[in-house]
Parts: C-alpha cells; structure tokens; sequence
C-alpha cells in the first residue's frame, strides 16, 4: 500500500497525473469491466458501499460510470459525508450531481430494512473498509448484512476486512466474487486469509506510465513474462538437442509418483526421459511407465552407488529427485550424493525435501554453482525449515527471503496461490485456484514438467527464470483445462498430461 501511495505522487510530480485523473480512469475502465464483460442484466440493482478514503473514491468513480450502461446504482454510507476525505465528498458530490441517491449516516438496522424491500439481485461494490487499521463496529455490521444478501459482491483494491499487506483478517470480512485491481494488485490478495475470499481478481489497466512499472522486485505471473522461443521446436533437431532428463523416486506403492513425473518430462519435450527406482521396486514400476521411458534401478546397497555417482553428469542434463522416495536414511544419503555430485539443474520435490533440514543442509546448496529447483507444499517447507505452517502463511514472502538467503536457490511454494522466489528475491506469484487440483500426483506432474523443460535449456539466470515460469504457467492452464472438461471432481493427475498441448496453444494464442 504504502508503495501504492509512492506511485501515484511520481504520477503526479512526474507525469501530471493527479489523483482526479487516476480516479476517473479508473471509474471509467471499472465500469467498463464490470458491464461488458460481467454482462450484468439491467434487472440487476448495484449497491455502492461507501467508506472514508481512496477505496470509497474508486467505488463511487466506477458507479457513476455505470449509469452510461443503464444502471442507476445506490450509494450507501454509514458515515456522515463530512467524515469522509477530500478525494471520496468530491466524488460523492459528483455522484449527487449526475443523479445518483445517497444514504449517509445509515444505521445497520436501517440498512437492513432498506434491503429487505429490495428485490433478492443484489451486486454490492465494496468501497467500505480502508484496509490499514482496525474496523470500527459499522463496518463490520454492514459487511455481515452484505455476507447475507449479496448476490455477488464487487471488491475495489481488496475486500473489507483484510490488510491489503499481509492478508490478514482485521475485522468482519466482506467476501468478494470478484476484486478488481487497477494495474498493481495489491500483495494481500495473495497471502494469508485473503485468498480465499478475493474471488476471481481482475487487474484493469488504467493506462499509468509504464516506465515505472520494470523496477519492482514481486510481479503477478502471467504469460507475457513467457519468451515464445521457449516453447517453439526446430523441424531439424534431433533427440540430443532436447536432452536427457532423470527422475528418482518410488518407495513401495508409491511408484506411481515417478512415473507420473516420467511422463510429465517426455510429454514437455524432453529428448530422452529415464525413470529409476529402488531395486526392490523396479518391476512394479515397469508395469506404470510409457514404452518410450527407459528405466533403471538404485541398489539398496550404497555400495552399489559408485557407478550411478560416475554418470550422472555424462548421461543427464537435468534430474527431478524425490516424488515417492521415501523419507528413510538411505534416501537422504541419495539426495546428497546428487546435490553433492551432479553438475546440472536438479529439482527437489516431495521426500527430497522431507529428508533434508535447513540447518544441516545449507552449505549444500551454497557450494553448488547449478540451480537448485524446490518444489515444496507448506507442510514440506515447514518441515525443512522448522517453522509453524501458521507462522509461514502470516509472512510468506518474508518467510521464503530468509530461507533463499541460506540456500540461494529457487523455491517454489506449492498452493492455490503458489509463490516462486529466485536468488536474489525476485519473487512471481501464480494466483490459480483450481480445486480439481486438490488431489494426489498433481506436484509429481509438476516437477516432470521442470525437469522435462531444464533438460532442454542451458541454463543462464535470465532463462531459468523463464523456465521455472514457464512450467508453471502450463502446469496451472493444463489444469484448467482438465477441469473444463473433466470435472473438478472427475480430473485427476494424469488428466493434466493430456491437456499439455492445448495448454500450449492457449500460450501461443495469448503471445501473437
């Protein structure tokens, strides 16, 4: 918020734009949403819920706006038009002007009434609560009433009741359907509480100087950070080209983790895929892996060890170590052995992860001048850095700053919103829920896809940026293809491997 605020003096010291401007920009771009692509019927009636400050003079510009499309929305303000700032009584005067109704200083039991003898098509637009401090009782009684009548709910900037900086609850939450941004999301949409009464966001832009927009350090993943190159083949080359990804994993029953994995990296294009296992469970894994997966064994003897040590870094370009491994001894021993030998980009998932503890195993990491890919979920990282899971989603990105520190590595934190951190504290946040997705194999699928596309590209910082990026742009749209099609409920891991290839069409179709 408060680099928010930073922006918008440049835009008017620098480039003219003063606070009227913006806010007329963004009533109109908002009204326009909400109208075109919403596709409100008129039977519809919008309720504009007014607060004291900027989050107010944003609802009331796109309200004004919507009575060019045919509505007529109602202003509603629990406080009196005096308590509110400069920038909300000139827009709330203006409202006035154009025709619109205010009710200031309206109790909740009158707002209560007021709605009662409204029809039940109720779109509230939720300008209420500043979201920086403590609410006072008004507005959490308003946002209780809404929570009971609202047929959908429009949030400006971010509902009321969370800190658009932490995400946290500070009051009655009003949920949101949908949250429109206006060229920078707020980041507590992202974390904590906030994600799971946004709804659907939409970032607008609103047309502000894009010159100050390339030096921020936290960015909203989206395809136009995507190099096409990345995704388009030569008719020319041959396997090598492609390279040779490993996968190890598969304990007992779980075998299938490994070769799901497996799949995952030959369908990204990988020119070779080999899938190992432990000897014991080599024959079971035979009976799950594709024909066009070569596969092989890890001895339980670590004696045995020598030769898969000598050829790691001859016969790979990229190993994904963990999906199914087993949380034992023997497999912490063989994840530090790879960490420790091989010379290209490894991901850790799953038990590669559950093996190894922050404390013990940074220097690891430290020594290697190959990057280090982890794609842990919280629980996994909470294990490895000894943190309450509580504690993580209250200071994520803080939290994955000062882990990145000790291991200069990627980290990718694994959820309905997931978070990417790169050396240096680059940070992308992948914001799409799916929940088709809440089912076992779909991180196995994940990590297949980064080891897949690693194999095939040197490895600069500038491309394993857009690598990592890259997998998991299409990890999330084969997802929500797999949903369209299949269900949320009837999808499963393995669906999101038959949607690679329109999920990479829907990338090309976005990058022409």
């Amino acid at each position: 918020p408060k680099e928010i605020e930073e922006f918008y003096q440049v835009c008017e010291q620098e480039y003219f734009l003063d606070k009227k401007t913006i806010l007329e920009s963004i009533g109109s771009r908002g009204a326009d949403y909400l109208a075109k692509k919403i596709n409100f019927e008129k039977r519809f009636k919008f309720i504009c819920l007014v607060g004291k400050k900027t989050k107010a003079a944003k609802s009331i510009s796109i309200a004004r706006n919507l009575q060019q499309y045919g509505f007529e929305p109602l202003l509603v303000c629990p406080f009196s038009i005096e308590e509110l700032d400069d920038y909300t009584q000139t827009q709330a005067k203006m409202a006035e002007s154009f025709g619109l109704r205010i009710y200031s200083k309206i109790k909740s039991e009158e707002f209560e009434e007021l709605l009662l003898r409204m029809d039940s098509n109720l779109i509230f637009l939720d300008g209420l609560g500043e979201g920086h401090s403590l609410y006072d009782q008004k507005v959490d009684d308003f946002s209780e009433q809404v929570n009971k009548f609202s047929s959908y709910s429009v949030a400006v900037d971010y509902p009321t009741g969370i800190c658009p900086k932490t995400g946290a609850r500070l009051g009655k939450v009003l949920k949101a359907d949908l949250t429109l941004s206006f060229d920078f999301p707020h980041q507590g949409l992202f974390l904590d509480y906030a994600p799971e009464c946004v709804g659907k966001i939409e970032n607008i832009s609103i047309s502000l100087p894009k010159q100050l927009f390339k030096n921020g350090r936290l960015h909203w993943l989206h395809p136009k950070s995507i190099n096409r190159s990345l995704i388009e083949r030569s008719q020319f080359a041959d396997k090598t080209k492609y390279g040779h990804t490993l996968l190890m994993g598969g304990s007992h029953g779980l075998t299938g983790a490994v070769a799901l994995a497996s799949r995952a990296a030959l369908k990204m294009g990988s020119g070779l895929v080999t899938s190992s296992t432990w000897e014991p469970q080599y024959h079971e894994l035979l009976g799950q892996v594709l024909p066009e997966i070569r596969t092989g064994y890890i001895p339980l003897d670590e004696k045995g060890w020598s030769e898969l040590s000598t050829n790691l870094n001859e016969r790979y370009d990229s190993i994904v170590i963990g999906p199914g491994l087993a949380r034992s001894t023997r497999a912490r021993k063989l994840v530090l052995m790879t960490l420790e030998t091989f010379q290209g980009p490894i991901v850790l998932d799953a038990d590669a992860i559950n093996v190894l503890k922050l404390k013990e195993d940074a220097r690891l990491f430290k020594m290697r001048k190959s990057p280090v890919i982890l794609t842990p979920h919280i629980k996994e990282l909470s294990r490895f850095i000894d943190k309450d899971v509580n504690e993580i989603k209250k200071s994520t990105i803080e939290t994955l700053k000062e882990v990145n520190e000790k291991i200069n590595s990627v980290i990718l934190l694994k959820g309905p919103c997931s978070f990417i951190i790169y050396p240096g504290n680059e940070v992308f946040i992948n914001f799409f829920p799916n929940a088709g997705m809440a089912t076992g194999g779909v991180g196995d699928v994940l990590s297949g896809i980064l080891g897949g596309f690693l194999a095939q590209n040197e490895m600069s910082k500038d491309s394993l940026e857009k690598v990592v990026n890259l997998s998991v742009l299409i990890h999330s749209i084969a997802g929500k293809l797999a949903a369209e099609s299949e269900g949320i409920r009837s999808m499963s891991a393995s669906s999101l491997i038959k949607y690679f290839d329109k999920a990479f069409e829907e990338l090309r179709a976005y990058l022409k």
